[in-house]
């Protein structure tokens, strides 16, 4: 096995460096039924289906540059049960106008715009594997 820090990735060490940077490849949720879950993201939250794979039980899906992969536990993408709070948060420029664009496609919700105890305000998202999605408020500007 070869260590890439032995080799010409490492450096010296003593040169003032840039750090490397990170950006977010992919957000990958687990579902019961794909073509269910494929429907809800592409219908209620208007995601767009890029492909799937049916003998990996695998879809990937995007919407204003978020990466979304849907997969059947056990089958390629991960063994995570669906269900439960998601282990990220999305946000929006305007959460008020995201909220009319669910009620239009007929999502039903229990509950609306939530404000939260620290000013955010947020929806809690149930999907349709039971994931639940959190999206918040982008901050204003305050100046």
């Amino acid at each position: 096995m070869c260590n890439i820090m032995d080799g010409p990735l490492s450096g010296t060490g003593e040169e003032e460096r840039a750090m490397a940077q990170l950006s977010l490849n992919i957000l990958k949720l687990p579902v019961q039924e794909m073509a269910r879950a494929v429907a809800f993201y592409r219908d209620m939250l208007g995601f767009r289906l890029l492909f799937q794979v049916e003998e990996f039980g695998w879809a990937q899906l995007d919407r204003d540059g978020i990466a979304l992969a849907l997969y059947l536990p056990g089958e390629g993408g991960g063994d995570r049960t669906p269900g439960g709070s998601a282990d990220f948060h999305l946000i929006c420029d305007n959460l008020v106008e995201f909220w009319r664009e669910l009620l239009q496609r007929g999502l039903e919700l229990e509950e609306g715009i939530v404000s939260g105890e620290d000013t955010t305000a947020f929806i809690d998202l149930p999907d349709s594997e039971g994931n639940i999605i959190r999206i918040i408020q982008a901050e204003q500007d305050r100046n």
